[in-house]
């Protein structure tokens, strides 16, 4: 995959409208939801408008139609980046630090005595409001792609280290990233960040993408409980994800974040979509 933007600008970064569509009413034109972003301050949160539009504007950029659009979306019922769920992440990510201390040594021994290279895999991903920042991962294959190319894993991918493919079906390789939480870079509980070229070429293909980026971007989330985990080969898989992120953010609480942490670990016990 290549980087979109001429300009070398991640497209996430972007201001951008988003027209949304839902049925039609009989006899009328194709009513749409029309969302535009406030000021790059804290606290921004999608700002939606009822509208109407034309069967034209069913398309969006990319030319697909925005499927991942139809979700109803409202102001948030609650600020998801006030400061209790911040306080929340840094509490509980240092106590997972304390206590899985041995299980990052151990983990950290794996990767350095299976193959040579770094024990952590660090790569610029998209955070809140669209600014970049370096995530952390236990190493699981036998390149560090970061730039205008980036191949995401799939089932079977011979990049994949032994002890890789173990660290990927349990999710460990995600445990460095307690320390971007501390960072403030991340939330326990948030949408998953991507690569900036995933960013990029999402943003040109789903409309209402970036919105999704209004809060901290999370080691796990909403979408990834329902289903919505590992690798999107096609791209109604994303625009999966891309609902539940934005359902995510309208439904808000400290309450559902502890729901999402506790359902995370069924979903690691049964590693599903899991590469």
């Amino acid at each position: 995959m290549r980087l979109l933007d001429p300009n070398g600008r991640s497209a996430a970064a972007r201001p951008q409208n988003f027209t949304v569509f839902g049925p039609a009413p009989a006899g009328s034109v194709r009513p749409a939801l029309v969302g535009r972003r406030r000021s790059e301050g804290a606290g921004e949160v999608p700002d939606i408008r009822l509208g109407y539009g034309t069967d034209n504007d069913r398309l969006d950029r990319g030319g697909r139609a925005d499927i991942a659009g139809r979700v109803a979306r409202q102001a948030p019922r609650r600020d998801p980046n006030c400061a209790s769920k911040r306080v929340l992440d840094v509490v509980l990510a240092l106590t997972g630090i304390v206590f899985l201390f041995p299980l990052f040594l151990a983990v950290a021994i794996a990767v350095r005595l299976e193959t040579p290279g770094p024990v952590l895999f660090r790569q610029s991903r998209g955070g809140r409001n669209g600014k970049c920042f370096r995530i952390l991962k236990f190493r699981t294959m036998t390149c560090m792609e970061d730039g205008v190319e980036v191949c995401q894993a799939r089932s079977g991918d011979p990049r994949i280290t032994r002890v890789g493919s173990v660290l990927r079906r349990t999710s460990f390789d995600e445990l460095p990233q307690l320390f971007n939480v501390i960072c403030g870079h991340m939330s326990l509980v948030g949408p998953r960040p991507h690569a900036l070229v995933h960013d990029a070429m999402y943003s040109e293909l789903i409309t209402a993408y970036s919105s999704r980026q209004v809060v901290r971007p999370g080691i796990t989330g909403w979408a990834q409980v329902n289903g919505f985990r590992g690798e999107t080969r096609e791209i109604a898989a994303m625009e999966g994800r891309v609902q539940h992120d934005l359902e995510y953010i309208r439904q808000w609480s400290l309450w559902l974040d502890i729901v999402i942490i506790a359902r995370t670990v069924v979903e690691i016990l049964r590693s599903r979509n899991a590469c």
